[in-house]
């Protein structure tokens, strides 16, 4: 396969996750006559923010035509006392500016996605700009928040059901399956999403806030490139157990790299329970399916693991797959 560097942009998406808490069961909007305070936020760490907001006009309908699935999404959320008062959706990191308390204690979390190798988080049109509110893949984000919309600024949030909103899920995010579908049945969702994700945290007093907050941001993401000899003709099918999505690749594909995020390496730098059983195939031109072999996987966070098999001759029995892995933390550019 032809590999050529390709620049992960994105649009992908940022994350969160509604989880209830008896202490959050009130609303945790702040109360009448709370002051406020506006600082910038800065992003650090694993990231770089010097990308263009700016996304690419795909083709497809009119309202996808605006599309900005090429943009690196952030989702942030400011907290008092361990209750969500403020979060909002950005494009454009250089300039988030934070509504922080004057008093208790303050945490603000920020979540990054960039598109990867996949089609960009899911959103809908909702009066003319763009919704991520259900983006989940539980859907329990719709209701819950007025501020999944694109506004690049910060809003208050809304409660139901006393769920507390953070900005620490990465599995199951729903994205688009090609670059010309707009309907909600064109969607995907899998434990490991197709996309670069970013998530960072701090917490410090009102007391103590400073001019600018800044925030370091880790990666979660692991990647996967093909290698096939003999791989003149047919198919290669890489089926990950319904982790990620099947993927199919021929000889003649420019892109054998490919993207994931991964909610474990929130915990440990390489899965474990949320390991992947890669059964490899190859589909003859007629049709005919031929195992090469199938490993369970141990993907490790920030490493770009090879995939290798042998295409067998006529007659010959297939070899099982090959894994080697490479470290690419720290880059923003993957070989593709």
């Amino acid at each position: 396969m032809k590999v050529r560097l390709f620049l992960l942009a994105s649009i992908a998406i940022v994350a969160f996750s509604c989880k209830k808490s008896t202490e959050n069961a009130a609303a945790a909007t702040p109360p009448p006559g709370d002051n406020v305070v506006e600082v910038l936020l800065k992003l650090t760490g694993d990231i770089t923010t010097s990308e263009s907001p700016l996304g690419r006009k795909v083709p497809a309908n009119a309202n996808n035509a605006r599309t900005l699935r090429d943009s690196t999404i952030y989702w942030v959320i400011v907290r008092k006392d361990n209750k969500s008062i403020y979060g909002g959706l950005f494009n454009q990191a250089d300039s988030i500016r934070l509504k922080l308390p004057v008093t208790g204690m303050i945490t603000v979390q920020a979540a990054a996605y960039k598109k990867g190798s996949g089609e960009g988080l899911f959103y809908y049109w909702q009066n003319g700009q763009q919704n991520y509110g259900s983006f989940l893949g539980n859907g329990n984000a719709a209701g819950q928040l007025n501020s999944a919309v694109l506004t690049n600024k910060m809003d208050t949030i809304r409660y139901v059901f006393g769920y507390t909103i953070r900005v620490d899920t990465v599995r199951n995010i729903r994205l688009f399956k090609t670059e010309t579908d707009s309907t909600w049945n064109d969607v995907i969702a899998t434990l490991h999403t197709e996309a670069d994700a970013y998530v960072g945290e701090t917490t410090f007093a009102a007391a103590a806030t400073p001019t600018v907050v800044t925030l370091p941001m880790k990666r979660y993401a692991f990647g996967v490139q093909y290698s096939a000899a003999n791989f003149n003709s047919g198919r290669l099918i890489a089926d990950f157990s319904g982790a990620m999505p099947t993927r199919y690749l021929t000889p003649g594909d420019t892109v054998n790299q490919y993207l994931y995020s991964a909610q474990e390496f929130f915990q440990r730098d390489s899965l474990l329970n949320d390991a992947v059983t890669v059964k490899m195939k190859w589909e003859k031109p007629d049709g005919d399916v031929v195992p090469l072999g199938e490993k369970k996987i141990f993907f490790k966070r920030n490493v770009l693991t090879k995939i290798s098999v042998t295409i067998p001759p006529p007659g010959s029995a297939a070899l099982g797959p090959v894994i080697s892995e490479m470290t690419w933390s720290g880059s923003e550019t993957v070989n593709f």
